[in-house]
């Protein structure tokens, strides 16, 4: 048997080339590396495989690649190029060290003035450093113990080798004084319940109520309630306390009216008036015989003055069609004055 062999050499001044150029060959976990191909021939194709990365694979010229675990990898970059389309390869190894996890907790996350909270990090680090320092007792330990004088957000950076990560927490100081507030009910009849809300007061924990008269003396109750026998004007005092003791107080009379007695219909030799509720007007028909200024006041139950005019023209004939439609039903008085003399009345709206 005969056989031959014929070698067909390339020959070529622009051999192909495969440069590799990274940000870094070192690299903490959940970090990224830069990796440029410019200056490697690729104008047939290329391709690069990051083992460990993401993304696993690109032939973009340069990229972006995030190693999220531990260990040591290797990056490849492949090309066709040269003057006669030919293949290179280049490597680099990346070694990518492990970040500690990090987190942290309080013993509670609001603490009265010149209280204190124990703060924990739990994590795999094996160095901390807190900051600010404002009210720690170390910034250099696991579980310091926090006294701050104000709200303060504390950071926890752990660091294990050369990689490092942070957590944060908040420590409220309660230094916020308490605000006594009082939903008042719209009608207060005597033998009936009457409700008082407290709940609208701000930064209150505990409710402490007073009641001249009433049914009861005093409640804890956030929405106590009260019943009066007899027609009359009566003290209620709220004192709130806030989860730290700071206190507040609010003290304010009632006007308790007989609603059994309270008609619709109002009027005297000078004045004529009634409540229109279909229309939700209040009707005032004068019948001076000669004009003179009229102050016209309406106030609800608890004295609450929801109303105020002049009328001037209070001849004979002239009427007031006062819009009641933005008041909340219940009992309302109207109370009518020259200056020297003054009559009120009593309606339902």
């Amino acid at each position: 048997m005969n056989a031959s062999l014929a070698i067909f050499p390339f020959l070529t001044s622009n051999p192909a080339s495969a440069n590799i150029t990274s940000s870094g060959t070192t690299v903490c976990a959940g970090q990224s590396l830069n990796f440029d191909a410019t200056g490697s021939t690729y104008e047939d194709d290329m391709l690069w495989t990051f083992l460990g990365g993401s993304p696993l694979q690109s032939q973009n010229i340069t990229q972006n690649v995030f190693f999220n675990t531990a260990g040591t990898y290797r990056t490849y970059l492949e090309v066709l190029g040269g003057g006669c389309g030919m293949y290179a390869v280049d490597s680099v190894d990346i070694t990518v060290n492990p970040t500690p996890s990090i987190s942290v907790s309080t013993s509670t996350d609001t603490i009265c003035p010149a209280g204190s909270a124990n703060l924990t990090a739990t994590s795999t680090a094996t160095s901390y450093s807190w900051s600010p320092a404002t009210g720690l007792s170390s910034t250099t330990i696991a579980n310091p113990v926090a006294s701050p004088s104000n709200t303060t957000t504390y950071t926890v950076t752990g660091t294990q080798g050369s990689c490092s990560r942070t957590s944060t927490i908040t420590v409220t100081v309660d230094n916020i004084p308490p605000v006594a507030s009082v939903l008042l009910p719209s009608s207060l009849c005597i033998n009936s319940p009457i409700a008082f809300n407290g709940a609208i007061s701000d930064h209150a924990s505990s409710y402490a109520w007073t009641f001249t008269g009433g049914s009861i003396s005093s409640s804890t109750s956030v929405t106590p309630s009260v019943t009066y026998t007899t027609a009359g004007s009566y003290a209620v005092t709220l004192d709130v306390t806030s989860l730290c003791g700071f206190t507040d107080d609010t003290t304010f009379n009632v006007n308790v009216i007989d609603c059994a007695s309270a008609v619709n219909e109002l009027g005297n030799e000078q004045v004529a008036a009634y409540m229109n509720n279909t229309t939700n007007h209040l009707m005032i028909t004068w019948n001076l015989t000669q004009a003179e200024p009229m102050q016209m006041m309406i106030s609800n139950a608890i004295g609450q003055v929801v109303y105020t005019a002049t009328e001037t023209n209070t001849t004979s004939g002239n009427i007031n069609a006062i819009d009641m439609s933005n008041v909340n039903t219940g009992v309302y008085f109207l109370t009518i004055s020259n200056g020297s003399q003054k009559t009120t009345y009593r309606f339902m709206r």
